[in-house]
């Protein structure tokens, strides 16, 4: 599937375009929108930045720093206020932000998202679950149809294959 799930925000008074990445952990903004924010709001300061290191998926990004947002909506009716925000240099990438999965636990729209994609998981993980254990099933009862017909004359059903039983029942007719 090659669909992403973009979309704009409002942090502080800046619109930013965002990818929502649930492989993400953490939110993050390269240096240009930390710039339009700061100059869009001036109270918005860079702070030092002490948790754990960011990688991509081939080399780690360099973390300037983390600001605190004021107001982070991503709809007129959801606003949120003291979201914290990574700054990272400016990356190649064209997505000015991601949206990492610590912003999107803390958004109830998000959230609402990640959990419907979550149970269609689990669903469909159980039918898939349910259709192997079925033919299972199915398998061993004829093995064991075919040991109580006395075609097949084994203690040992993992020897047995589908070619195996074709030869047996090709000698008995």
């Amino acid at each position: 599937m090659k669909k992403k799930i973009k979309g704009f925000a409002i942090f502080n008074k800046t619109l930013v375009e965002y990818l929502y990445d649930t492989g993400a952990d953490t939110t993050i903004i390269q240096e240009k929108i930390f710039k339009q924010i700061q100059i869009e709001n001036k109270s918005t300061q860079l702070e030092i930045y002490t948790g754990n290191r960011i990688k991509s998926f081939t080399t780690e990004i360099k973390i300037l720093g983390q600001i605190i947002l004021n107001k982070c909506a991503f709809n007129q009716s959801d606003s949120h206020k003291n979201i914290k925000i990574i700054v990272t240099e400016n990356q190649t990438s064209t997505n000015e932000c991601i949206i990492g999965t610590d912003l999107m636990e803390q958004i109830p729209d998000f959230n609402n998202y990640m959990q419907l994609i979550v149970q269609k998981i689990k669903n469909h993980v159980r039918r898939y679950f349910k259709t192997i254990f079925s033919r299972e099933i199915i398998r061993k009862t004829n093995i064991n149809q075919l040991k109580n017909d006395r075609i097949i004359n084994t203690n040992n059903t993992q020897d047995i294959t589908k070619d195996s039983v074709r030869q047996k029942i090709q000698q008995i007719n």
